[in-house]
């Protein structure tokens, strides 16, 4: 590392998102304060990457379109696919003649299980689903292979997907494969019931991470996030991996990556969180100790076009202006 380059990159997707209506400065400044120092003293610096697929592409110097998440996963004692390999979570996908647009299905546990349980007995000589996290899926495809340019689900996620949808027309077996998918999902007894009640089906599967790891330009020695996605894919980049509890045992000359999605899961999910308070819990679970900490420097990327490269020193600044509120830009 240079000697300008941070000790930490912490990655909190979703910051710069948080809706003005629901962020109170004064407030943040009382209940998360360190948080409101980096963000009114840091360093602003622009950057083209928005998610954290791009910011961790970045981040490790790799030359693909995608990460490896399914990849990640294949470990000793894990089950093992004939071929490829990806993630998936089910979704509402809202198509019209120009558009479509993914969107998270809320549904009971057992209503899920019970459609994907189908689901893989139906498409057993396609592929075999292994349930590896809550409403996360690893299909081991058996006869091809997938779209590999696709984003995670979060970043998927409220976004228009006609792109890579499109893509799949270019790979016509696993195409063919997709369109079966969400006829069965479609003509499911489940989702005939959901759809006469008014609440939005389970029509579809969003798939990604079927890239294989490509040689990255940048290792770290310690990979940390509380999601088990995220730590599986540190076992790819880095010499140890754990959760976010774990950041603060580190050594200070140590190279840190850090992955916290908690703000963009909750975004995303459409729950009515309390934002400020979800912001005071990542304060009093790393935050306030790794700023205090850290010599090094601490780079926070947000995926909005603008990252915060903060140093102690920064701390100092007094005369920046405290009249700033989210969405900053």
């Amino acid at each position: 590392m240079t000697a300008t380059s941070p000790g930490i990159d912490l990655v909190i997707p979703g910051l710069l998102h948080l809706p003005a209506h629901d962020i109170d400065l004064a407030r943040l400044q009382q209940v998360a304060p360190c948080l409101h120092r980096l963000l009114r003293c840091a360093n602003r610096e622009a950057t083209p990457a928005r998610d954290f697929d791009q910011i961790l592409l970045d981040l490790l110097g790799l030359e693909q379109a995608a990460l490896p998440y399914a990849h990640a996963y294949k470990q000793p004692g894990t089950q093992s696919g004939e071929g490829s390999s990806v993630l998936t979570a089910p979704v509402f996908l809202k198509a019209d003649i120009n558009n479509a647009i993914v969107f998270p299905v809320h549904a009971d546990d057992d209503v899920i299980d019970i459609i994907i349980n189908d689901l893989n007995d139906y498409f057993k000589v396609d592929f075999t689903l292994e349930l590896v996290a809550k409403n996360r899926w690893l299909m081991h495809l058996h006869q091809c292979g997938p779209v590999i340019d696709v984003p995670h689900y979060l970043n998927a996620l409220g976004k228009k997907v006609t792109h890579y949808l499109e893509q799949a027309r270019t790979n016509l077996d696993w195409f063919r494969l997709f369109n079966e998918i969400q006829m069965f999902l479609y003509q499911h007894p489940l989702n005939q019931q959901r759809l006469q009640q008014g609440q939005v089906m389970i029509n579809s599967l969003w798939c990604w991470g079927g890239d294989e790891p490509g040689e990255p330009s940048r290792r770290y020695d310690g990979w940390y996030s509380d999601e088990s996605e995220m730590q599986n894919l540190g076992v790819l980049y880095a010499k140890q991996r754990g959760g976010l509890d774990a950041l603060l045992q580190r050594k200070q000359q140590d190279s840190s990556l850090a992955i916290d999605l908690r703000l963009l899961q909750s975004l995303k999910s459409g729950r009515e969180d309390d934002l400020l308070e979800l912001l005071q819990q990542i304060e009093h679970d790393y935050l306030a100790d790794l700023l205090d900490q850290t010599t090094t420097g601490i780079r926070l990327h947000t995926g909005a076009g603008i990252n915060f490269y903060h140093q102690p020193r920064h701390d100092w600044r007094f005369w920046r202006s405290l009249n700033w509120s989210f969405p900053l830009q």
